[in-house]
């Protein structure tokens, strides 16, 4: 991860990489406008839950509004973390990933279903 002023940008390979959270949507959803699917995996799904690690003023819902506009059918896949937990330090990313792929588990079939 990588935020300017924060964290420095980070190597991949040969390659100098700033986080994509920069941009002007937290989930680039602008990327697949057009297209037939979109499967959202984001933090919140902007109703349940709000937690964001960006502070930019779009909504996830705007978002997905803008992709059905143009015919996309979407679903989102929130990951819904404790809000307790802190994703930006090392010592409890472990944790997280646990939960997550216990999450990932009970949300397969429903994106089984809306992929097929």
């Amino acid at each position: 991860m990588s935020v300017p002023g924060a964290f420095g940008p980070t190597w991949l390979g040969d390659r100098l990489c700033m986080d994509g959270g920069m941009q002007v949507t937290s989930t680039h959803c602008d990327l697949v406008a057009g297209a037939e699917r979109v499967l959202i995996i984001s933090l919140s799904d902007g109703v349940t839950t709000t937690q964001r690690l960006s502070a930019l003023p779009n909504t996830i819902h705007q978002e997905v509004a803008y992709l059905e506009a143009g015919g996309s059918d979407v679903m989102i896949v929130a990951a819904s973390p404790d809000p307790s937990v802190d994703l930006l330090a090392p010592d409890e990313v472990a944790g997280a990933m646990r939960v997550a792929e216990a999450r990932a588990r009970e949300d397969l079939e429903k994106v089984r279903e809306f992929w097929g």
